[in-house]
């Protein structure tokens, strides 16, 4: 679903961009509506939350290799 509203909004901004009407017509319908500000907070916290996590991986401590256990002495 994400993939498929990402291409919707791409064809969308294109068309925008090269003046076509219907895309110009959708966007003005569009943009007084409350989907069109609850998709700017939804990809603006998407944004937030990638950068996040992509930070706290950068920041994880490298692991601690501990030495092989020792073989316990065998009683006879």
């Amino acid at each position: 679903m994400p993939f498929i509203c990402g291409v919707i909004s791409g064809v969308m901004l294109l068309g925008r961009k090269a003046d076509q009407e219907w895309a110009v017509s959708a966007a003005k319908a569009l943009r007084p509506t409350m989907v069109w500000q609850l998709a700017f907070w939804e990809w603006l916290g998407m944004g937030i939350l990638f950068a996040f996590l992509f930070l706290s991986v950068l920041w994880l401590p490298e692991p601690v290799k501990s030495p092989a256990p020792s073989a316990a002495p065998v009683r006879r």
